[in-house]
């Protein structure tokens, strides 16, 4: 699994869209959905902090995909 298919599971569990988590993480939309597409590098630890956070993941398990 990518960084970007976990992020938009856990989205989705969630019950978010990806405007609610762009508006919470204070980005913007199409940057989340670069993400979810793994059409952008991963975000900084400070972003992939927040998704956690927002998303109730592990930010390390979110990290350790981020960087592969």
């Amino acid at each position: 699994m990518t960084f970007g298919q976990r992020v938009r599971t856990l989205r989705q569990a969630n019950g978010l869209t990806i405007r609610q988590v762009a508006d919470a993480i204070r980005r913007d939309f199409t940057y989340v959905s670069k993400i979810e597409n793994d059409r952008t590098l991963p975000p900084s630890a400070e972003v992939i902090g927040s998704m956690a956070t927002l998303l109730g993941a592990d930010p390390e398990e979110l990290a350790i995909l981020g960087a592969k």
